[in-house]
């Protein structure tokens, strides 16, 4: 097998006293000596990863399988549940409801478990502390079963069931590394059916081992150039989410 790496060069943000810290993803930009992203052929409003000459690695001869990262904004969880809910976000599929209006009997109250903010009923021994968030806190509701476009609103389902998770907004935005502005369209989806809300369409899920899947997100939004792998393939821009 051939591997083929984007290199690292400094970035040109003015004139810099000392040389930049390995870490600092500011001050670096990635160049690919084999491959460029290009306008596609299949459709002129999408891209595409295409081969280049003068690197390392001679296309016209290939003696051996040629193996490219697929690099992005990475997201770690625990377990598949809390990656189907991640990935119903990336996809639009969520509400965003007011902490107030969240369903709780009398005398249950709302726990942070894991990602998840979770109801506890009255008298149930629970380990976990008390989720005291003011009514405004804004809530992601995300139903894991199918349902109809449009209406929002919130769902009232018996706990037991999973059918519905709740996230703190926020929290979302964070672990997913999704932009404000993203947010804003995605969370639009009730109201739109847009056909380009999907935030999805350049994510590769893997699981490391049995407590960990990992969410690779290599969007040309983040504007990263070692991303480029994420464009392989990529679906036309009039595709459904």
């Amino acid at each position: 097998l051939d591997l083929v790496f984007p290199r690292r060069r400094q970035a040109d943000r003015g004139k810099q006293h000392t040389p930049p810290a390995a870490h600092d993803a500011e001050c670096w930009d990635w160049d690919w000596d084999e491959v460029s992203v290009a306008r596609s052929a299949v459709d002129p409003d999408g891209f595409g990863l295409v081969v280049r000459e003068g690197g390392a690695v001679d296309w016209s001869r290939l003696d051996r399988p040629v193996l490219l990262p697929f690099v992005g904004r990475a997201t770690e969880v625990e377990d598949s549940l809390s990656a189907r809910a991640l990935n119903c976000i990336l996809h639009g599929a969520f509400d965003v409801v007011p902490f107030s209006a969240l369903p709780c009997g009398s005398g249950c109250r709302f726990v942070l478990n894991g990602i998840f903010l979770e109801s506890v009923a009255a008298g149930e021994s629970c380990h976990l502390k008390t989720a005291a968030l003011p009514p405004e806190t804004q809530v992601v509701q995300v139903p894991l079963c199918d349902r109809t476009e449009g209406g929002g609103g919130v769902v009232s389902i018996e706990r037991k069931d999973r059918a519905v998770v709740y996230l703190l907004q926020a929290h979302a935005a964070v672990l997913l590394h999704i932009p404000p502005h993203i947010f804003a369209v995605l969370q639009c989806h009730t109201d739109h059916h847009h056909a380009d809300r999907s935030f999805a369409t350049h994510v590769l899920e893997y699981r490391r081992h049995a407590a960990s899947v990992m969410i690779v997100n290599a969007h040309p939004v983040y504007g990263c150039a070692a991303y480029a792998a994420g464009a392989i393939n990529e679906p036309t821009p009039h595709a459904p989410p």
